[in-house]
């Protein structure tokens, strides 16, 4: 179908200007955040590119309330400790209870934001129409946004017609811009800039302005030295 053809070109249209973005970002170190409504769509992409993600309600304040987020990822990884070392078995067992559904919450709120230690630079949006607040967040944060779907929102880079079929193959090809963009460990860092001396003013070599030594300073005439006798 022409209507088909017309939408395949809009969403490969999109999709290079996607991919070109995230390829950027990610070669300057920085982080990508992919977001879904619901589970099963980014966390395969985002768990191969090794960058964070949410999959499922958007948390209001998950980046404009950053030090909050990041004192629930404390808490939930403070919580497995306790699962792993035995501390929780001093509790009671209805406190046990609690901090079970505590960790199970945490999970489910930030358990794909681990690995954002500092505010990312890009989200990947899916279904951008039904995270109106991921979007307000990223502008507020200045982080550049790209939509999958047909959406009203204001994104810097929408890839139309990914529907729900087609969503999970285009954040693969998202993901896969971001591992080539990533540097490798093993790569040095790009060379910061010399600080460019700045030059020494040249001597003068005027001897009209040069200070004259005392020594070879002429005497005094024959008038002037009466005048200071007073003769």
């Amino acid at each position: 179908m022409s209507g088909g053809a017309r939408l395949a070109t809009a969403t490969r249209k999109g999709l290079v200007r996607a991919r070109r973005l995230l390829k950027q970002i990610a070669g300057r170190r920085d982080i990508v955040l992919f977001a879904a409504p619901a589970p099963g769509v980014v966390e395969h992409a985002a768990r191969r590119a090794r960058m964070p993600w949410v999959a499922g309600r958007w948390i209001g304040g998950t980046l404009t309330n950053f030090r909050t987020t990041r004192a629930c990822v404390a808490r939930l990884a403070e919580l497995e400790s306790w699962e792993r070392d035995g501390t929780i078995a001093r509790y009671s067992k209805r406190e046990r209870a609690r901090l079970v559904r505590e960790k199970r919450r945490l999970l489910e709120h930030v358990g794909g934001l681990r690995a954002m230690d500092r505010l990312p630079r890009a989200l990947v949006l899916v279904d951008a129409t039904r995270q109106p607040l991921a979007v307000a967040e990223a502008r507020k944060v200045r982080a550049a946004t790209v939509g999958l779907g047909e959406t009203r929102e204001a994104i810097d880079v929408v890839v139309p017609g990914a529907t729900a079929d087609v969503a999970r193959m285009v954040v693969e090809s998202l993901a896969d811009a971001v591992v080539r963009g990533t540097p490798r460990p093993e790569d040095p860092p790009a060379p910061e800039p010399r600080r460019r001396r700045r030059p020494r003013p040249p001597p003068d070599d005027d001897p009209g302005t040069a200070p004259v030594p005392a020594r070879l300073r002429p005497g005094p005439t024959p008038g002037q030295a009466r005048a200071r006798r007073g003769d």
